[in-house]
Order: structure tokens, then C-alpha cells, then sequence
């Protein structure tokens, strides 16, 4: 089934399996596409993502980044995640809760509140290899109601892990 979810940033956290190499960060840039989106749109912020993806590769094991529900977990284990803001002004706290979504009407329902903005991370099979990828959903594709719109992205600092 589908996963996705939202978090006090608004932010959607779930997932599936990847591989070794660059492919483990791709669910931590997803991850934060979705959380810089939300945050600005809610709040008019943006993080510095290489803070972030640092603290996010520090607090969870590279197998569990391929799983962006254990990803989840480790970003909400204690001390308090906090993350510096892109103007270096202000460090923020994040906490994500997590909603599963089990099916793609689900998804798709969740991705129409707002859409055109990363608001889930989902996980869904590459269509030559079949192999689970994470992606930040984004939008209903246009006049097709049985597709989402997503983006598969390392994130920047990714190619320096």
C-alpha cells in the first residue's frame, strides 16, 4: 500500500526500500523537498539543507533512510531535531507526525489540498526494474485522474556523503 503523512512543519514522511550509494540520500532529499514546501507555504521559511541533510544522515542509519517511516522515527528521537533556517537566522525545531495512507485514492485525495506544493512522500515502483523509489508527490497530473506528479531528487549535499 501507500504511505504518506503530514508533521507540525506539514511535512509527509513514508516509504519503501533503495539501494546503496547516492540512491540512500534520495529519500532524505525527497523528505526535504516536502518540508522546505511546507514550511514555506505555512510559514514563509526555508532550511538550510545541508544542515538538514547532515543531522537527518547523523540520526538515522543508511538502511533506515531507505524507509522514510524509520526515517520519520529517527528525526523525532530525542534531543528535538532543530535545523538552522537558509538565512541562518533562526534555528528550528521539528517534530513529524506521520499519517498512513494505504491506498492511491487515499494519495491522491491528500495531494489535491494542495497542489503544485511537495506535501507527501510516497513510495512507488520504477517502471523498468519494479524497485521501490521515494518521491515527493506534488500535484494530480494534468487531465489524468490515475496519475500523481513526483520528483525523485538526491538531495544537494547527497554527493557528499
Amino acid at each position: 500500500g501507500h504511505e504518506a503523512g503530514h508533521s507540525e512543519a506539514q511535512a509527509g514522511l513514508v516509504g519503501a526500500g533503495g539501494e546503496r550509494g547516492a540512491r540512500w540520500d534520495v529519500p532524505v532529499g525527497a523528505a526535504c523537498a516536502v518540508i522546505q514546501d511546507m514550511l514555506t507555504l505555512k510559514y514563509g521559511m526555508q532550511l538550510d539543507e545541508a544542515d538538514f541533510m547532515t543531522k537527518a544522515r547523523a540520526r538515522c542509519d543508511p538502511g533506515d533512510r531507505a524507509y522514510p517511516m524509520r526515517l520519520a522515527a529517527a528525526l523525532n528521537s530525542e534531543p528535538a531535531l532543530r535545523i538552522k533556517d537558509i538565512a541562518n537566522d533562526r534555528l528550528l525545531q521539528l517534530e513529524f507526525k506521520v499519517t498512513n495512507l494505504t491506498s492511491f485514492t487515499e494519495l491522491r485525495s491528500y495531494v489535491r489540498r494542495s497542489p503544485g506544493t511537495a506535501c507527501a512522500v510516497a513510495s512507488v515502483a520504477e517502471a523498468a526494474t519494479r524497485r521501490p523509489q521515494v518521491v515527493a508527490v506534488y500535484r494530480e497530473a494534468y487531465g489524468e485522474t490515475a496519475s500523481l506528479v513526483a520528483k525523485a531528487r538526491p538531495a544537494a549535499s547527497a554527493a557528499a556523503a
